[in-house]
Parts: structure tokens; sequence; C-alpha cells
């Protein structure tokens, strides 16, 4: 049954915090497995703030069969159903990293300027019901680390008018650009909402949402999953960050994870593959070679342990 008072905060808000969702054993096991993949050491990690030094394995959860017990997490999937109700299906919008902190302000979704494309086209009959969920495994007295929100900023809707709402768009994005020059000018930020993780704690997020990540002074371990009620939307994500994005290696899934999905009743049934979404993000072709390179890097260092992600 939908919790309404915490679904009117995913709503409004845009972000739900659940403190403690993993266990300790749960949070020793993940790190341990990240730690071994990236081939970071917690004791020599060295960064500069922005985690420029750090490993991002891209839809690592689905391709990688010892983490999928994180799809089907029970307390996870109980606070899914409080917040969107029963229909939530598993989106395949998933990342593993290891000392990574994306340190400017951004959205993970389709149509990411705002206002235009039908990210923002919602009401109560097709509401934008998908979710972009963190978890963490690090804490932030070892790692400084907080993620950071504008409340608000994932719907069309709100106080203001359209103009102010998009002069503060470029007033976020300015405050993107100091953190290059300094990354402790991202907490300067103007009516942001900062929320500090430790381990097994859990943000549940609006991908529309802006957001960033702070500076981090340690190895940050964090795990990220998508759900979803399906809809147009639900197949928008899906589709853009399979077909519209390639450069960010996310792949079809495997026969063994649909049907791992399926006997949970996790799979989105019917969804038709698309390259093609008027109005979608894609950045210049030359940042997209910038990120293939380091995807390419990452998925390098992984195959280099000596294992495929499927024996994990």
């Amino acid at each position: 049954m939908i919790d309404q008072e915490r679904r009117t905060q995913l709503r409004e808000k845009g972000f739900v915090v659940v403190k403690g969702l993993l266990s300790e054993e749960e949070v020793e096991h993940y790190r341990g497995m990240i730690i071994e993949m990236s081939g970071k050491d917690p004791e020599t990690f060295k960064s500069s703030g922005r985690g420029e030094a750090g490993w991002n394995l891209t839809d690592g959860v689905s391709k990688t069969e010892a983490f999928w017990p994180l799809i089907d997490h029970e307390g996870l999937l109980g606070h899914l159903a409080e917040l969107l109700g029963d229909e939530v299906k598993y989106l395949q919008h998933s990342d593993l990293q290891a000392g990574f902190s994306a340190v400017s302000w951004h959205r993970d979704n389709v149509h990411r300027t705002y206002g235009v494309g039908r990210d923002w086209e919602e009401d109560d009959e097709d509401p934008y019901d998908l979710v972009r969920v963190g978890i963490y495994l690090q804490s932030h007295e070892e790692s400084n680390f907080s993620l950071g929100f504008i409340p608000g900023s994932h719907r069309f809707t709100g106080e203001g008018s359209s103009f102010q709402r998009t002069m503060n768009e470029w007033k976020f994005k300015a405050m993107g650009g100091l953190a290059w020059i300094g990354p402790t000018f991202q907490n300067l930020t103007p009516g942001a909402e900062w929320v500090p993780t430790d381990p097994g704690d859990c943000i549940i997020f609006d991908p529309r949402i802006l957001h960033s990540g702070s500076y981090i002074e340690a190895l940050k371990l964090s795990m990220f999953v998508g759900y979803g009620v399906p809809s147009q939307h639900f197949a928008d994500l899906q589709n853009y960050y399979r077909h519209v994005r390639p450069e960010l290696g996310y792949e079809p899934f495997s026969d063994e994870l649909v049907a791992y999905l399926r006997e949970r009743d996790l799979f989105a049934e019917g969804i038709e593959d698309t390259d093609e979404i008027a109005d979608a993000y894609v950045p210049t072709a030359a940042l997209r070679k910038v990120v293939a390179s380091r995807r390419a890097g990452e998925d390098k260092v992984t195959a280099g342990q000596g294992r495929t992600n499927m024996e994990l």
C-alpha cells in the first residue's frame, strides 16, 4: 500500500532517505566485491576531491550476477511498494562505483533541459513514476561524502515563474563550473540540501532532480539501481541508456537476468527498442568519445582482475 506522506515527499521534494537499508553483513559483502572488482585500495586511494581517480562500472548490477540479490532486496522492494505501488519493475539504470563522485549539478533523466521534452509532461493519469536508488557503503566521517539535491527541481510546476526557474537552472550550472576550480564551491550552492551517507544508507530519488555528489576525501563506495512503473517514461529511460547513449556501455539483459526478473515479477514486458527519442539530451561527439574511452578503461580494469563480471 502506498504511503501517502512519503509519496508526497518524493513527488514534491524529489527524494526520500532510508537509513540503514543494508545490514552490516550486507555492507561488508558488497564492499568486498566492489573493492575487488575495481582494484581500488581504501588504504592507498588518493582523490583530488572530484573523483577523477575513481572507477564506475555502468550497468554493473545488471552485468554482475553476484549483485542480483540487490535487485530484489526485500527491504528495498518494500520501500518502493510504499512509494510507487505494487507494479514496480526493474529499470535498466544501474552502476557500481568506487572513489567516484560527480561534482556538478546534473540530472539522470532523458530530457535534461528544464521544461523541454515529455519527461516534463505528466499528470495524475500519466505520472513520472521512476526512481534512481543510491546505496552507500562507507561512512560520511571517513569519506566526507554527501549527496546534494535542489528540492523541487524535478517538476515543471512549482513556485516562481517559468523564467525565474530557467534562470535558476543557469545559476546551478555556473556553480557546477566553479566546482572544477575547487570542489568545495559546490557546497555553497543556494537552496541545496546535502544528505550525508553512512554504510547501508539508501537514497531514492526522481532521475529528473538536480543533484550533485560532494567532494570526497577517501574511497567512496556505492551502488545504483533503477525502478519504475511501466509507462512511456519508463520505456524512454530504458531506451535512452541502452540505445540512445551506446557510449555508456549498457547492454541487453542476459537471458539469465530476464529469467531472474520474471521469476520475481520485476521484468517490464513489451518495451519496444528505439534509438530515437525527441529532445533527448545527447552530449557532443567529442565528449561521447571521452566517455567511451573512460568506460573502456574501467571495463579493462575489471577484466584484468582475471575474472568475468558473471563469475564474481
